[in-house]
C-alpha cells in the first residue's frame, strides 16, 4: 500500500484544511479488496474497514522490535564478555612476554659474565 498527500483543488490556498492523507486504492484493492467500495466518483477506501488490519500489523511490528530489542541487547552482552576475554588474554600474553624478556635477559647477563 502507498500513501499519499493531495490537495482539494489547484485553485485553493495552500491551508491544512484543503490537504489530505489517501492510501492508493488499487494497493488495497489487490491485499484487501473488500475495503473497497464503488461509488459515484469511482473507487474509495473505507477506512473505518482498516483499523483491525492496522492494529494488528502495529501489534506485529511492536512484536518484532521487543525481538530485536532483546537480541540487540544479548549481542551487546556477548560483546562485552568477548571483550573481556579478549583483554584477559592480551594480559596474560603480556605476562609471558615480560617473563621471556626477563629470562632472555638473565641468559645473556650470563654468557657476558663467562
Amino acid at each position: 500500500m502507498e500513501g499519499y498527500l493531495y490537495k482539494t483543488g489547484l485553485n485553493q490556498p495552500n491551508t491544512p484544511e484543503n490537504f489530505y492523507y489517501a492510501i492508493d486504492t488499487k494497493g488495497v484493492e489487490e491485499e484487501y479488496p473488500y475495503l473497497i467500495v464503488e461509488t459515484e466518483k469511482g473507487k474509495e477506501i473505507k477506512y473505518e474497514r482498516m483499523m483491525p488490519i492496522l492494529i494488528e500489523a502495529l501489534e506485529e511490528s511492536v512484536e518484532r522490535l521487543e525481538v530485536e530489542t532483546e537480541n540487540r541487547v544479548r549481542l551487546e552482552e556477548e560483546f562485552v564478555n568477548y571483550q573481556v576475554t579478549v583483554e584477559n588474554h592480551l594480559i596474560q600474553m603480556q605476562y609471558q612476554i615480560d617473563l621471556l624478556k626477563s629470562e632472555l635477559s638473565g641468559i645473556y647477563e650470563t654468557k657476558s659474565v663467562e
